[in-house]
């Protein structure tokens, strides 16, 4: 271990404080012809949680974390339009970031109880796992090096805020709200609210309707946004008239059930 920096030796012990509050670790061989560039090892959702992997690990091996086990992870990728902004009302409290080598960030917070789930919303993918084990996801922590995606070259993945280990002590229930829209967007409803109330008719319309997709109500959501974000004094239309449009689309998709009402007013601020 003599040819480690000083930088990566921090990490690892970083890692080792994660692996000793139950957060398991796992080594990944580098495979080019994987879509991440590395190889987990077969059942890595079952790997224990054991401090001792972190001295296996050596420059050009990738260091991972399981999700659902102490921690989950929100991934924030602005290349794809991420914006933490979008979980608004829903975010959990944030017990540790880093920073990606494309330019993107991992926010760490309290498992969620919950399966993983990319698309949470544009940009934004969440690394978690049930508490039988499904649905889990992993993270690549620091000092694990990766190609970025965006230069081509690699860079290593850094904390940017350290685990907060000693606030991690349970019962964070401030996830609630984001694990909630997880399931939903599983159950097929596009990340938008079932609407189960008003009168019988129209719980009987909502049951037997053909559901839209979450792709085609997300494409004339933006499409909106974008009229009003787009507006330009000399395109003959006022930018009341095309704010009351955009503001009528979402509207709709609050009162028929698709979208809840705090996101249609953070969206169209």
């Amino acid at each position: 271990m003599s040819d480690l920096t000083e930088l990566e030796r921090v990490d690892l012990d970083i890692a080792r404080g994660l692996a000793a509050a139950g957060v398991p670790l796992f080594l990944a061989q580098p495979d080019p012809s994987a879509k991440t560039g590395f190889r987990p090892p077969a059942r890595w959702e079952q790997t224990p949680a054991d401090p001792g992997v972190v001295d296996l690990w050596r420059p050009g091996l990738a260091l991972c974390a399981v999700m659902g086990c102490g921690l989950d992870l929100i991934d924030v990728d602005p290349r794809n339009g991420g914006d933490l902004n979008a979980l608004d009302g829903i975010l959990p409290r944030v017990y540790a970031v880093a920073g990606t080598p494309s330019g993107g960030s991992h926010h760490f917070v309290a498992p969620l109880g919950c399966g993983s789930r990319d698309n949470v919303a544009p940009g934004i993918d969440v690394k978690s796992g049930s508490p039988d084990g499904t649905g889990r996801g992993f993270a690549f922590i620091a000092p694990t090096v990766r190609a970025s995606v965006v230069t081509g070259e690699p860079a290593a993945y850094r904390w940017v805020q350290v685990p907060d280990l000693a606030a991690l002590r349970g019962g964070d229930r401030s996830g609630a709200g984001l694990a909630r829209r997880i399931r939903e967007l599983r159950a097929g409803s596009g990340g938008m609210r079932s609407a189960a109330g008003g009168p019988d008719w129209w719980r009987s319309f909502l049951a037997s309707r053909e559901p839209q997709s979450a792709a085609a109500a997300e494409r004339a959501i933006t499409s909106k946004l974008a009229e009003v974000s787009g507006w330009k004094m000399d395109q003959g239309v006022g930018f009341r008239q095309v704010l009351l449009r955009a503001a009528l689309t979402l509207g709709g998709y609050v009162g028929g059930g698709y979208l809840d009402e705090h996101i249609a007013r953070k969206r169209l601020e």
